[in-house]
């Protein structure tokens, strides 16, 4: 299945057809000839950051496989997001003294949230 969209080099971001002079994503440079057309068929490029956020995303490491696709920005956002998360869950009683009421819900939520959003990290990974 070939199709002729082209890829940002810096962020591999899909680029809209009318080529724009900067990839909307990572706000690069982009030039017509240097914008490389993906290969559709390579599986085994896909599964590297799926692997990377699976495995390091356990061991509160989220984002690692988006980093090394060079999806720096969304990578280090889901590696900060992973932090916050670990600290206010072992530093559970910040979470409770800021909302006493629902400061025990918000602490068994957090288990949750922290997995949920590593679950959508590796989806995410999929994708591109």
């Amino acid at each position: 299945m070939a199709s002729n969209a082209k890829f940002c080099s810096q962020c591999a971001h899909e680029l809209p057809e009318p080529n724009p002079p900067f990839c909307s994503e990572c706000g690069a440079p982009v030039s017509a000839s240097a914008t490389p057309a993906r290969n559709e068929d390579s599986s085994s490029s896909n599964i590297l950051p799926v692997l990377l956020n699976a495995v390091f995303g356990a061991i509160c490491l989220m984002g690692v496989g988006h980093i090394v696709e060079r999806r720096f920005r969304k990578g280090g956002l889901y590696l900060l997001a992973g932090w916050l998360l670990l600290f206010l869950l072992i530093n559970g009683n910040v979470v409770i003294l800021l909302a006493e009421a629902f400061g025990m819900l918000a602490f068994a939520l957090l288990p949750v949230i922290y997995i949920a959003l590593w679950i959508y990290s590796i989806v995410e990974a999929r994708r591109f």
